[in-house]
């Protein structure tokens, strides 16, 4: 069985029951346009720093931090995934699916 099978029958259960798994009204995730002057490392802070947000249940500042981490280096895949975990604990599995994220725990990367 593929590690990704039971998201897939997840998905199938949750679109088929009618829940508005795929609604765009819930929400979009568009990602940033690449800044041509990247700050890798200003990314890693912020997604640490949002890391430590996330650990104290303070979802709204861990989103902003994320955020900001994208915004330093949209590139940074962490990021993203982090994002993803972070709408998944938040209900929002529309943008979950949207950050093509399937992690079920955060990424912890050291600077």
């Amino acid at each position: 069985m593929s590690r990704w099978t039971p998201h897939l029958v997840l998905y199938v259960m949750l679109c088929g029951s009618g829940c508005h798994l795929t609604d765009s009204s819930l929400g979009t995730y568009e990602t940033i346009e690449g800044n041509p002057h990247r700050d890798p490392q200003l990314a890693i802070r912020k997604n640490e720093h949002a890391l430590r947000r996330l650990e104290h249940d303070d979802l709204i500042k861990a989103e902003e931090l994320f955020h900001e981490s994208l915004v330093a280096d949209v590139t940074f895949a962490p990021a993203h995934n982090n994002l993803g975990h972070l709408y998944f604990l938040q209900g929002k599995y529309w943008l979950c699916l949207k950050t093509n994220s399937t992690r079920t725990a955060p990424s912890y990367i050291s600077g």
